[in-house]
Formats: C-alpha cells, sequence, structure tokens
C-alpha cells in the first residue's frame, strides 16, 4: 500500500525516492513500431541495432520498440532519452540517417534539427 500523502514536501521527498529508482544510465532510443513500421521503422531499428553492436556501444544506449508515440504524420518516429538531458524527439527517420543520430545526438549530446518536430507559437 502506497504511504498517504500529507504535504507538499511529502510529494517531492516520494518523487525524489521514484526518481532513483527509475534512473537509468544509458541513452535510451524508442522507436515507433506500429503504424510507423509500414514506412521503414523495422529498418531503422534493425540498423541502429546493427550500428550500436557494430560501435560496441551496448553498455551506453539501449535500443527500444515502442506503440505509437503518436505523431504518425512524421513517421517513423523515435524519442532519444539521454540519462541527464531532456528528451529528442525525431520524425521521418531514414535509415541513411542512423549513423548520424549515433555520431552525433547519442555520442556529442547535438540535435539534428532537420529531424526536430517544433510547433509554432
Amino acid at each position: 500500500m502506497l504511504k498517504r500523502l500529507n504535504s507538499y514536501d511529502d510529494l517531492i521527498t516520494m518523487r525524489q525516492s521514484g526518481d532513483k529508482k527509475i534512473k537509468q544510465d544509458k541513452v535510451k532510443v524508442s522507436i515507433c513500431m506500429t503504424g510507423c513500421r509500414a514506412l521503414g521503422a523495422q529498418e531503422v531499428y534493425e540498423e541502429f541495432s546493427k550500428q550500436i553492436k557494430k560501435q560496441k556501444l551496448q553498455d551506453k544506449v539501449e535500443v527500444i520498440e515502442t506503440g505509437c508515440q503518436g505523431l504518425c504524420a512524421r513517421a517513423p518516429v523515435m524519442t532519444i532519452d539521454p540519462p541527464d538531458a531532456p528528451s529528442i524527439f525525431y520524425g521521418r527517420v531514414t535509415v541513411d540517417i542512423v549513423p548520424d543520430i549515433i555520431s552525433s545526438t547519442i555520442m556529442k549530446g547535438e540535435v539534428i534539427k532537420k529531424l526536430c518536430y517544433a510547433e509554432a507559437g
């Protein structure tokens, strides 16, 4: 049973405790494998996995399949979650851009602007 929260401080303490339990030490790459599969997500996933193994980055990067990430118009899509930085959402990802994503975003923390989704406003 969960402990009853009696104050805002209780909530903060609970959150910090939870954060410690789920803290990741790897970059997590989540690739949509539902509707995006029809537009090449399977091939992107396979290439990503192959490149991670080839570059011996398994201890630093985890590639996972997900359900819909909600922006099908930009398929195939992926989210990159570095351990200590904000998430990065890329759309219209293709097999040929995978090496650039690894060398720029995964290794250097650089965002590839042409793949990013942004809303005006």
